[in-house]
């Protein structure tokens, strides 16, 4: 189940050119990277699984605030539009 969510999040995030769906598949994978340290159940792969949840809670938090900067500088979610 772990290695299916990961495979599914990595191929979402290539599919799409849109900045937040390419951050919410990144979400799914790191869900899937969560879930092999669970599965492996012993102490510290659990408890890398927990300080990992928690790094990734603080850094997509922060990506979803720097998408939303793009979006108010550039007008659109697109990567292929975003032009420098």
């Amino acid at each position: 189940l772990a290695a299916l969510t990961i495979i599914f999040g990595v191929i979402g995030s290539i599919a799409y050119w849109d900045v937040q769906k390419i951050i919410i598949y990144n979400i799914v994978t790191a869900v899937g990277v969560i879930l092999f340290g669970i599965a492996a159940n012993t102490p510290a792969s659990i408890e890398g699984s927990v300080y990992y949840l928690i790094h990734d809670m603080i850094i997509k938090g922060a990506l979803f605030m720097l998408g939303g900067a793009l979006f108010t500088l550039t007008g659109t979610n697109n990567l292929k539009k975003m032009s420098g």
